[in-house]
């Protein structure tokens, strides 16, 4: 994923390529955060760091 989007689409900046890793690392199967986050609300935060992170990786602000 090397400065690119899941989808391949356009390169992404450095910075953005860094908040990606930093939202999947948050959001993934070993984050105790996530952990948290599920017990307590159920998890639609989910849907939000999604978001997020597809607008990150698609550039879209």
């Amino acid at each position: 994923m090397r400065g690119r989007s899941e989808t391949t689409g356009p390169p992404i900046s450095p910075l953005r390529l860094l908040a990606v890793q930093a939202l999947d690392r948050v959001t993934g199967e070993n984050s105790e955060s996530a952990e948290l986050w599920d017990e307590d609300d159920g998890g639609p935060w989910r849907e939000q760091f999604r978001q997020l992170r597809e607008a990150l990786s698609a550039g879209s602000f």
